[in-house]
């Protein structure tokens, strides 16, 4: 089976998902492999192909995966029965949601942080793009609450998972950069240390894991490793100089697949 998944959402019934890397797809390099955007020179066809695999792997058909253009703001997109992916994915927005059976949405970080959510029984599930300045826009709570809105439940109700991003020793940032951070009314002491000069590193997955706790969801785990020290799972804007692809994060209203996992390995 492809990807990562996390063992609290896998527990929500009736919900399919999957941290996708850069493994399992068709694409040369500086894509190699699992290249999920048409946005970066990848040739359409095998872009075509790698969504069709990962479509597979969370079981939905082709126009039931819904991403969208991706901006670093605070826009969330509800997706609803009817909607054309094609449309949605040139809308400019850092998350989406859906109440509809059949349907998945997802979000392509290639450093940032990827968060599915799910309502415990399964009725809503929500991807959000976090990179430091959504999370200062304040795109998880506004994606918190527009789940929450959207399924007349509390936050207490959700399940999260944060995916794969930077971690803290690639993530070096400025000063205006952590002043932001502090500024959200969380503590985030912890999740910053010393760099060079005047510089910081910032732990921007242990970051949305605390504005999800602010946001009042406590039902929260953290998937995978560094995108940019670990090249061979995943795809790094920062650590490949901007050449290369983007992960596909897929949250699903579906039944997960029954896979052979060994056929993967």
């Amino acid at each position: 089976m492809l990807g990562e998944h996390a063992a609290l959402l896998s527990r929500v019934p009736g919900v399919s998902h999957r941290f996708f890397g850069r493994i399992g797809g068709t694409s040369p390099h500086p894509w190699r492999s699992l290249n999920t955007s048409f946005d970066v020179s990848d040739a359409p066809a095998r872009v075509e192909e790698n969504l069709a695999r990962v479509r597979f792997q969370v079981g939905v058909p082709r126009g039931a995966l819904f991403a969208c253009t991706q901006v670093h703001g605070a826009e969330v997109r509800l997706v609803q029965p009817g909607d054309d992916a094609a449309l949605v994915l040139c809308e400019r927005a850092d998350a989406l949601v859906t109440t509809a059976p059949g349907l998945a949405v997802a979000v392509r970080p290639a450093d940032c942080a990827p968060l599915l959510l799910a309502v415990d029984d399964g009725r809503a599930v929500a991807a959000v793009h976090v990179g430091w300045r959504g999370a200062v826009a304040g795109i998880i709570a506004r994606a918190v609450a527009s789940l929450c809105s959207a399924a007349l439940v509390d936050p207490q109700r959700l399940v999260a998972a944060v995916g794969p991003c930077i971690g803290a020793q690639a993530f070096e940032v400025g000063p205006e950069v952590v002043s932001a951070a502090r500024g959200l009314g969380v503590d985030v002491e912890p999740l910053v240390r010393p760099g060079r000069d005047d510089r910081a590193h910032l732990d921007l997955g242990g970051l949305a894991l605390a504005l999800c706790a602010h946001a009042g969801v406590t039902q929260v785990e953290r998937v995978g490793g560094c995108t940019a020290s670990e090249l061979e799972r995943y795809f790094s804007h920062r650590a490949e100089h901007g050449q290369t692809g983007r992960q596909l994060s897929v949250i699903a209203r579906v039944e997960p697949p029954l896979l052979d996992d060994a056929a993967f390995t």
